[in-house]
């Protein structure tokens, strides 16, 4: 039941932006809504879910794996706030789901530490490295066994996360889930085969 209120809601956004033809168009309703044409204001609006917006941004020409003043890209920003619907969003349009910021960070990493499964499942779905390293080394797994994310880890874990792998500091997400006194997620470490 709760899918389909989901479409119906989502019918009226989809037939309005569908009518829009061209860029400026599309400018044109983002303004009369309120919204300047810039980066800041494309950010707001993944960040506040407002789909027609995005929609619009989109269709008005904002490049989807533009940086933001924090170096992240918009699909960086719905992952660290768990909005699976703006995530769809934007790697629909395009979202490059293994861009990184200027410290190693990716989409899957940001929601791996925030513990956001739903994200999680879809990045990995639509392509996302399970592998990728932050600078110093932290891993998406190290991110979640960290964080005490049992659901996030078995889902790095069945899709090949490397269990062993160590960042800089020498530590790996069992070690680090150890520190942090995270003894099921240390568990479920040495299960799938942790040093």
């Amino acid at each position: 039941m709760r899918h389909k209120i989901l479409l119906f809601l989502f019918i009226p956004v989809i037939l309005f932006t569908s009518c829009i033809k061209n860029p400026e168009e599309a400018k044109h309703k983002l303004k009369e809504m309120g919204f300047d044409y810039n980066e800041e204001s494309f950010f707001g609006a993944v960040r506040t879910v407002d789909r027609e917006a995005v929609t619009l941004f989109l269709k008005a020409g904002m490049k989807v794996n533009n940086k933001g003043k924090d170096g992240w890209t918009a699909l960086m920003t719905a992952a660290s706030e768990g909005l699976i619907d703006m995530v769809k969003i934007l790697i629909r349009a395009g979202a490059d789901v293994n861009l990184k910021d200027d410290f190693g960070n990716t989409a899957l990493l940001v929601a791996s530490l925030y513990g956001y499964s739903p994200v999680v499942k879809t990045l990995i779905r639509t392509g996302a490295d399970v592998n990728a390293r932050t600078l110093q080394g932290t891993t998406a797994l190290m991110r979640a066994a960290v964080g005490g994310h049992t659901e996030v880890v078995q889902i790095l874990l069945k899709s090949g996360a490397d269990v062993n792998a160590k960042n800089v500091f020498n530590f790996t997400a069992s070690s680090w889930a150890d520190l942090q006194g995270q003894k099921e997620i240390v568990r479920i470490l040495k299960t799938a085969g942790a040093n």
